[in-house]
């Protein structure tokens, strides 16, 4: 089996909650206007699978790419009136497997593995104040306002505009898996139970690093362990299903 996909999104419009977040609207009166979110995404799954009288197998890999570019305003009065511009990449390849043995007929187990790499980067980040926006404790010099020569809607560097200068790449690995029973209690009467454990990567935010004043802020991956005990039962020719799942994350 093999499954490629690709798509394309572009984001421009404007929300109002009680600050104003904008991917699109003018932010002066001369009618510029931030670009929006922009992405690009493609991918493409390869499976092979088989089965005998005892055994269900399924191997394959995965390879997805991302390139996404965000330019937004957020604006909250004097104290809030930023443009804000990132590039985002994203690659990730994973190769994985799963297996269904059949103990008994009545009686199976099932095992799967998969190994991610995720890379990582963020650049060409850039933060300027849109006049009037105090920078500091009124009146500063620092101020993005008229009276310092900042005449409304002119962009103020708040971090160093130099391109490339908070460039930031990190790569994430993780192994997971699953393993789980399976025991038909009837012909129509299947009770389960498996643990599998589940992996999702870091990244950047459009924040400065504390330890790293040339890099950005990162985040840490995510990562959750899932216990599942479940029945699915069919009655009445299978006009009636009744299902029950009892599960806890951790």
């Amino acid at each position: 089996t093999v499954i490629p996909a690709w798509r394309e999104t572009t984001s421009q419009l404007s929300y109002n909650f009680g600050y104003n977040y904008n991917l699109g609207a003018p932010y002066n009166a001369a009618g510029d206007r931030p670009n929006g979110e922009e992405s690009t995404q493609a991918s493409l799954e390869v499976r092979l699978g088989g089965e005998t009288d005892r055994l269900k197998w399924v191997v394959g890999g995965f390879i997805f790419s991302e390139d996404q570019s965000t330019e937004y305003q957020l604006r909250a009065g004097a104290i809030l009136n930023t443009l804000n511009r990132m590039e985002l990449e994203t690659k990730s390849a994973a190769l994985f497997g799963q297996g269904t043995f059949s103990v008994t007929d009545r009686f199976r187990v099932t095992a799967g593995l998969r190994y991610t790499s995720d890379e990582r980067k963020a650049f060409d980040f850039e933060r300027y104040a849109i006049s009037p926006m105090m920078l500091g404790m009124a009146p500063s010099p620092i101020d993005c306002t008229p009276p310092n020569g900042a005449m409304p809607g002119t962009l103020c560097a708040i971090f160093n505009p130099t391109p490339g200068f908070y460039d930031s790449d990190k790569t994430f690995e993780e192994v997971t898996g699953k393993f789980g029973i399976e025991f038909d209690l009837a012909e129509r009467s299947l009770l389960y139970a498996d643990v599998s454990r589940g992996f999702k990567a870091g990244g950047f935010n459009q924040a400065i690093s504390i330890g790293a004043t040339d890099s950005l802020m990162p985040f840490e991956p995510e990562e959750i362990v899932s216990y599942t005990l479940g029945v699915k039962n069919r009655f009445l020719d299978n006009r009636l299903q009744l299902n029950g799942e009892v599960f806890y994350y951790d």
